[in-house]
Parts: C-alpha cells; sequence; structure tokens
C-alpha cells in the first residue's frame, strides 16, 4: 500500500486526529501492519472534505457489531464512507484478510478484496473500485448543498421516510441531512431490526 498515493488521492481535512498507544494496543494484530503504519501517518480523520473517514475502532465497534448480532467474526472497521458505512478488516489466517463493507440501509456485507494493501491500490485508488465504496455523485451534490462534515457525522436519512412516501420511491439528495454517525448506526440497525 502506497499511504503516499492515498494521502495525494485522499487529501486529509483537518484536524487530524493522533492514534495513541492505547489503540495500537488494543487492537494489536487484529489488523495490519501497514494499517498501524497508516494511522501513524495520517492518524484519524475526513479525507477529500469527508469522502472518507479513518476512524477509531474503538469508538465504533459496538455500534458496528450491533449489526451482527454482537460479534462480527472479528471483523474491526477502521474506515467509513461519507455515508457512515463502515469498512473493516478480518484477519482470515496468518497470511489472508477481508476487507469488507456494511451496506447499511440494507443491511448487507459486500468483500470489496482480499488483501488490505489491495484494497487501498486497487479499489480507493480506481474510479471502479472506489464506486463499490462510497456513490461520489451522491455526495457531491449533498455537500455541495450542506455544510462540510466534522468529526463523528455523516451524511444520512431515517430510511423510514421513504415508507411514507409512494411504493417505489427512490432517496435522493434531498433526503440527506448531517447525522451523528454512531447514532446514525444505531437507528438504522433498530429499523433493520424492526
Amino acid at each position: 500500500m502506497s499511504i503516499t498515493r492515498f494521502a495525494e488521492a485522499y487529501p486529509p481535512d483537518k484536524p487530524r486526529r493522533d492514534v495513541t498507544e492505547e489503540i495500537h494496543d488494543e487492537v494489536g494484530g487484529a489488523v495490519p501492519r501497514s494499517l498501524h503504519d497508516l494511522w501513524d501517518q495520517i492518524g484519524f480523520g475526513k479525507h477529500r472534505n469527508g469522502l472518507l473517514d479513518l476512524i477509531d475502532p474503538t469508538q465504533y465497534y459496538d455500534h458496528y457489531a450491533g449489526f451482527f448480532g454482537g460479534d462480527p467474526a472479528g471483523r474491526i472497521p477502521f474506515m467509513l464512507n461519507g455515508f457512515g458505512e463502515p469498512i473493516a478488516y478480518r484477519r482470515i489466517s496468518a497470511r489472508e484478510g477481508e476487507v469488507s463493507i456494511l451496506h447499511t440501509y440494507g443491511p448487507k456485507i459486500e468483500v470489496l478484496a482480499y488483501d488490505f494493501d489491495d484494497f487501498f491500490d486497487r479499489v480507493l485508488l480506481t474510479d471502479d473500485g472506489l464506486r463499490n465504496v462510497v456513490n461520489v455523485s451522491l455526495f457531491n451534490q449533498i455537500s455541495s448543498s450542506v455544510r462540510k462534515l466534522r468529526e463523528d457525522e455523516a451524511y444520512g436519512f431515517d430510511p423510514q421516510l421513504l415508507e411514507e412516501l409512494p411504493k417505489g420511491t427512490k432517496a435522493n439528495a434531498s433526503f440527506f441531512g448531517i447525522v451523528d454517525a454512531r447514532e446514525h448506526l444505531n437507528l438504522l440497525l433498530q429499523r433493520a431490526d424492526s
């Protein structure tokens, strides 16, 4: 993985939040060394005006785990897209891993890559790959009409809105507002469970 290429493609927004040794120790070998290196060099924070957000896994783990009945089978969330959908890493074996995204409005999980470095090089650094991570066009429409996202915020909406409209209505930019990313994960989990 090229941290320099990632930083060029996704310039960090300010402020940057440093990663503490406690966080490194807590996730330890559950994530690849290259993720620890990325955190050390770039820190936590939003990138490209909030399109992607490198997150503290310890702050999102319980919210994320709820979608899996409390046990996400070793998946560690390390990134959110601008819509608050968690991207996680899971170690499969000593040499294999899996990077997946939880599409929260489904909800459903989609595997994006079976190698952490490949996720950054093939998925995030190509237009086709990025389409699997975030709807850039929709993000740009929303971000042009509302303020910039701050720490722990994402663009989201309550899916119950769709149930109150004529059948077949699709969500568009007008549905979205700024939400607390963790609270929104909880809301979407409640909607999925009902």
